[in-house]
């Protein structure tokens, strides 16, 4: 069984989004596939090859090891991960930074049905 870390990365590796575009696996306790993946804003092609990666590992690796990764009080647990950066410039790096610090931000807010079901 993959964790879910080895496989946000396998999915980022074969999709290979532009630099600052997140890829983020979500935990579905009780589902199968007990994982939902997303993916930042990216060109239609690279939308496809996403589409196509997530649903051959709904088929392959539908359960996987959410173990590694810590969760909150009422939080689904959430791995979140960025393409390597390509540009050294400095004004792209900030604003590279301050993304990945609200991703970081929404990724550890608790998840809208669980402050419905409040």
């Amino acid at each position: 069984m993959k964790t879910a870390k080895e496989l946000v990365r396998e999915i980022g590796l074969a999709v290979q989004p532009p630099a600052g575009v997140a890829i983020v696996l979500t935990e579905q306790p009780g589902a199968l596939p007990n994982w939902v993946a997303a993916a930042g804003i990216m060109e239609v092609a690279l939308t496809v090859k996403f589409s196509e990666k997530v649903a051959e590992l709904m088929n392959t690796d539908p359960d996987v090891d959410w173990g590694e990764v810590d969760q909150g009080p009422g939080e689904a647990r959430r791995v979140v991960t960025f393409s390597p950066k390509r540009r050294t410039d400095p004004a792209a790096t900030r604003w590279a930074a301050r993304a990945y610090s609200r991703l970081q931000l929404l990724a550890n807010a608790p998840m809208a049905a669980s402050r419905v079901a409040a």
